[in-house]
């Protein structure tokens, strides 16, 4: 029981770390704000292309929603980490 509180504690401290790292202004600035203009610029030229083109593209922008869903989950990661911590503690 006392291992399973550190280790909530230490994904705790992890998803903390992670969040405060996607918020900075550097990765808004050179990450975020690439992909997300990346994936619009590839959501409007979905319809104007080959068929084959359409796929790459479709594939690319698909991946890139991937990752945009992983980061957004973050947040609500360490929130069910605090749940349950906080059921452990109680």
């Amino acid at each position: 029981m006392n291992q399973d509180i550190k280790d909530l504690e230490r994904e705790i401290s992890d998803l903390q770390a992670a969040i405060a790292m996607i918020e900075s202004p550097i990765f808004q600035q050179f990450i975020a704000l690439p992909i997300k203009k990346n994936r619009d610029s590839l959501r409007t030229a979905f319809f104007s292309d080959s068929l084959k083109e359409s796929w790459r593209k479709g594939g690319k922008q698909e991946g890139i929603n991937e990752c945009m869903k992983l980061i957004e989950l973050i947040p609500q990661d360490l929130k069910n980490k605090r749940f349950e911590l906080e059921q452990l503690n109680s």
